[in-house]
């Protein structure tokens, strides 16, 4: 996937417009129990497996991501990161293990955003700026 940016960028992009989307928060303290919750919502007709930020602290990005990617390859990952100050680092660390969306706080620095961008551009797919304007 990694090696396919342009195709998987486009992938996300068409299913955002195209399809109507289902997301469930995986705010679970574990990975198996997340897993539990990614696979029955899944099955249900859920389109956007969003990895929630209590699975991300407690198990770490690099851990959680690579594991539902693996788990579920076809799946859209979304990080809820809710990156501030973080940028590129946290954005590398999302789309290396396979995430293909990232947010990131709106108050998050106007140096901070370009940063994120960049590293989806780079690796994977689109940064997610919910409540910007």
């Amino acid at each position: 996937m990694i090696n396919d940016v342009p195709n998987e960028s486009d992938r996300v992009r068409r299913l955002f417009r195209e399809r109507f989307t289902f997301q469930i928060s995986v705010d679970t303290p574990h990975v198996p129990q997340g897993l539990a919750v990614a696979e029955a919502a899944l099955e249900a007709g859920v389109t956007i497996l969003e990895l929630g930020t209590p699975l991300l602290k407690y198990e770490g990005v690099r851990n959680v991501v690579p594991i539902f990617r693996q788990r579920f390859p076809k799946a859209l990952l979304l990080a809820d990161m809710k990156t501030m100050d973080g940028g590129e680092g946290e954005a590398n660390a999302v789309y290396s293990g396979g995430g293909n969306v990232i947010d990131f706080l709106a108050s998050a620095t106007a140096r901070k955003r370009p940063l994120a961008e960049r590293s989806s551009g780079s690796l994977a797919g689109p940064v997610d700026r919910f409540a910007l304007r």
